[in-house]
């Protein structure tokens, strides 16, 4: 039988090829059977074209023709495809990793190895030189792609074509992201800016969508939406559309493998002025985003400059300059300090020589000027105790707790003081010691450590100038308290799923301990419906409080839905106790006011946990998970700290009676 027979006759005993390819393959054998009788080997391969999404792809080893195989460099296909490709000396191995695929072959062995699982190859793999050929069918199928042998042009064609399976947005400080995920990779992109609407047009070669919606509302300060659709279908070509409110810079990057490709763009300014906050005069710069600033001081004259990195001036802010009727501020000015790199700068024109420092928020930038600590004093009173503060402004200020030894810590920022003498050391069997100290941030933080008997609660008042804060010390109306704690889910029941993988289950418990410990340290004893992954009855969680006979109980939960730009808190109660309507109150509030999410209110329903719990009962959602900028928050720890002790707080309201 003459070879070309016999590689007809391979051909046909092939079940999975279709009668055109036998055909086709038939034409290419007798023109390479024609060649190699005149020219050799090495001048009919040379007549093979590799067209890899379309394009000719050079190779410095020309493809041949082996059996009725194409044989191609391993490396030019693979690396076309983002693939990695290792070569060991001493075993004549090659190995392709690409996208979780593992190919491994040896030169001259018909055995390969696709993910460990062993195939048997018609022509093993050879080295020409320096270089590993290896069967085209072979390598372009293990790697998803199809392979096509065109007579007419004698040219095999490669396609592999990446799937988009996500689009995501984030919100990072200093930055925006929107990432399109890509199965299997993208063979490039390209870009466009338009106009009327402002948006971003991302062709992405080489990509089918396979996405379950075409659109996605955002309906963000910095970013309306995001849609999608077919570009092109011969070659495939998808297109992201970006679009946003206004004319924004961005940056188009892609991964090494071409899996995600990502566009980053900073905020905008909107807007700048002088508020009051609490007792404090402000400068109030508004974002579309959390941005990252610096902050100088400038003399001759007296200027405080905030520059805000990364960020660009809104078409909506059309008054550079803000006269200000304030005893520090005459002028507040704002303007593109520099394109590349994206610099808004803010210029306060001063009236007198004064530091200051920012404090950059979801959609503001604020800057507070520095305040000194003047005074510190403390005065016995019935069952009480009275800390006085005298500072040259209005400040803010925050206070925790600590256990062993029993500590309220308030911490004032941005402020700095020069000599309030010695410790106080009242003496009156509620407080021991008051200390104080400037710690070195920056800017600086003036902090007060009053070491107790028992936890304290205070009350805080306000000179009518703000110069001067009076906190009134009393024990710890939650000393002895029994709070029951319940994290939400456990065990074979996750709760809510994050965009991510993030699981309800695991968030509720890292904040129910957080929640824990701070209630602990207010003199609280606590009971934890579970410390750890395992699975608690609905009804069960009700019965151990009323077991126990608590005094509170408290569920920790998180959010979700199928809008994944719902965000906020909400609160939940019954009316089992006529209590829980006010420490549903309480607790939310603080919520609200302490991390600044979206009140979403306070709502009755007939949970199981706090409809069958005896004691004042309520039920908090954090934050939706199904929301990925929400996600992102509730997995990071400090977040997750914050809100703990936004509950706590609000528990310490509900008992010592406040709104």
């Amino acid at each position: 039988m003459s070879p070309l027979s016999k590689v007809f006759e391979r051909i046909c005993n092939r079940q999975n090829v279709t009668r055109r390819w036998f055909a086709a393959f038939l034409v290419a054998a007798v023109l390479g059977a024609t060649l190699l009788s005149g020219v050799g080997p090495a001048a009919a391969a040379a007549r093979v074209k590799l067209i890899i999404n379309g394009a000719v792809v050079p190779s410095d080893v020309a493809p041949t023709v082996s059996k009725g195989r194409v044989m191609v460099p391993l490396r030019v296909v693979t690396e076309y495809f983002g693939a990695t490709v290792g070569y060991d000396a001493k075993t004549r191995t090659a190995t392709v990793a690409l996208n979780g695929t593992n190919i491994s072959l040896k030169i001259g062995d018909r055995r390969a190895y696709i993910n460990k699982s062993p195939v048997t190859l018609d022509v093993p793999a050879t080295a020409v030189g320096g270089r590993t050929i290896v069967p085209l069918r072979f390598i372009g199928e293990a790697l998803g792609a199809t392979v096509d042998w065109d007579p007419k042009a004698y040219a095999v064609n490669i396609r592999r074509d990446g799937t988009i399976t996500g689009v995501t947005f984030d919100k990072g400080v200093g930055a925006a992201t929107v990432t399109i995920a890509i199965k299997g990779g993208t063979t490039g992109f390209s870009t466009t800016v338009a106009k009327d609407p402002d948006r971003l047009i991302i062709d992405l070669k080489g990509t089918v969508l396979g996405l379950p919606r075409d659109t996605y509302d955002f309906n963000d300060p910095s970013l309306t939406r995001v849609r999608t659709g077919v570009f092109s279908s011969e070659p495939n070509i998808s297109r992201v559309i970006l679009d946003f409110p206004e004319a924004t810079p961005a940056r188009v990057t892609a991964d090494d493998h071409n899996t995600a490709v990502k566009v980053t763009f900073g905020y905008k300014v909107t807007s700048i002025g002088m508020q009051t906050r609490g007792q404090e005069k402000v400068i109030v710069i508004g974002t579309t985003g959390p941005v990252k600033c610096e902050t100088t001081t400038l003399q001759n004259p007296d200027r405080a400059v905030i520059d805000v990195k990364g960020a660009t001036v809104s078409a909506s802010l059309t008054q550079p300059a803000v006269t200000v009727d304030d005893a520090t501020v005459s002028q507040l000015r704002v303007g593109q300090f520099s394109a590349d790199p994206q610099v808004v700068r803010v210029v306060a024109d001063l009236k007198k020589p004064t530091g200051i420092g920012v404090e950059a928020k979801d959609q503001e930038a604020i800057g507070h000027f520095l305040a000194m600590v003047n005074k510190l004093s403390y005065e016995k009173a019935t069952g009480a105790g009275r800390l006085t503060l005298e500072v040259s402004q209005g400040v803010s200020w925050t206070a925790s707790r600590l256990a062993s030894p029993n500590r309220l810590v308030l911490s004032v920022p941005f402020a700095t003081a020069s000599n309030l003498g010695p410790d106080i050391v009242p003496g009156d069997g509620l407080v021991r010691d008051i200390s104080w100290a400037v710690l070195p941030d920056n800017p600086s933080t003036v902090r007060l450590t009053i070491e107790s008997q028992t936890m304290l609660d205070y009350t805080a008042t306000n000179s009518p100038d703000g110069k001067q804060v009076t906190l009134t010390l009393t024990p710890s109306s939650l000393v002895g308290k029994l709070v029951v704690v319940d994290p939400g889910h456990g065990g074979p029941d996750p709760g809510a799923r994050g965009p991510s993988g993030t699981l309800e289950k695991d968030i509720d418990l890292a904040i129910a301990l957080y929640l824990r410990d701070y209630l602990i340290a207010a003199g609280a004893r606590v009971l934890m419906i579970r410390t750890q992954d395992i699975d608690v009855g609905l009804y069960e969680r009700p019965a151990i409080a009323n077991a126990n006979h608590a005094d509170l109980f408290i569920s920790v939960h998180n959010n979700a839905t199928e809008y994944d730009r719902q965000s906020g808190t909400e609160t939940y109660y019954t009316n089992t106790n006529p209590l829980s309507r006010a420490l549903a109150d309480a607790v939310h509030h603080s919520v609200i006011t302490s991390l600044g999410t979206i009140d979403r209110g306070v709502r009755t329903e007939p949970f199981v946990v706090i409809r069958e719990t005896k004691a004042p009962s309520v039920l908090v959602e954090g934050l939706y998970l199904s929301n990925p900028s929400d996600e992102k928050r509730l997995k990071d720890p400090a977040f997750q700290k914050s809100l703990a002790e936004a509950i706590w707080k609000g528990v310490a309201d509900f008992y010592a009676g406040k709104d």
